[in-house]
């Protein structure tokens, strides 16, 4: 349900089915830039791979939306100190998942707009 919204939307979704998919898909060339990760994954979970994607980020910025059950302050804490841009919980309203995407575009869109300029 979540991914026809989002192509509703017109984001291009590509899903992964655990963790340790998700951090494959990542590895390629020209990775995404614009992701939503559950807290919650088999293999690697979604704290560990923000970390790993902040370790490892090369030249291109990718913005995370962190989305997790998990709704106590050290959560949030947590999710943002791992590298996590936002952090959204569940069950959450549509209309916010939405404009915190908007937020995640603008904020992509100033860095590309910036990066001729250095």
């Amino acid at each position: 349900m979540l991914e026809s919204r989002l192509e509703s939307w017109g984001y291009r979704v590509i899903t992964a089915e655990d963790g340790t998919q998700a951090w494959e898909l990542l590895q390629q060339p020209n990775s995404l830039e614009l992701l939503i990760l559950d807290w919650m994954m088999p293999g690697i979970d979604g704290i560990e791979l923000c970390r790993r994607i902040r370790e490892k980020q090369h030249g291109r910025y990718q913005y995370i939306l962190l989305l997790s059950g998990k709704e106590q302050k050290q959560d949030v804490v947590d999710g943002l100190e791992a590298g996590a841009d936002d952090y959204l919980t569940k069950p959450f309203d549509i209309r916010e998942l939405r404009v915190r995407l908007r937020a995640g575009k603008r904020i992509l869109t100033l860095q590309h707009q910036l990066i001729p300029t250095r």
